[in-house]
């Protein structure tokens, strides 16, 4: 229907593509990290890592219905 596309506040409306290579561009950084045993700058356990998208999926909940 007319190929307007609605800004989705989880994705920031970004298409795929994007997200895609920026994936790929996080996985390649970290495979240059690991290679040169530098530390990562993320949160070193997962409980941090958690943290992290529960901040990013409240705000976008909240972007959606309020």
């Amino acid at each position: 229907m007319g190929g307007s596309r609605r800004s989705d506040p989880i994705l920031g409306g970004k298409p795929m593509k994007e997200i895609f290579m920026t994936t790929i561009t996080g996985m390649g950084v970290g495979v240059v990290f690991a290679v040169f045993k530098l530390p990562v700058p993320a949160p070193p356990v997962f409980a941090g890592l958690m943290g992290i998208f529960g901040l990013w999926l409240g705000y976008g909940l909240v972007g959606r219905f309020f």
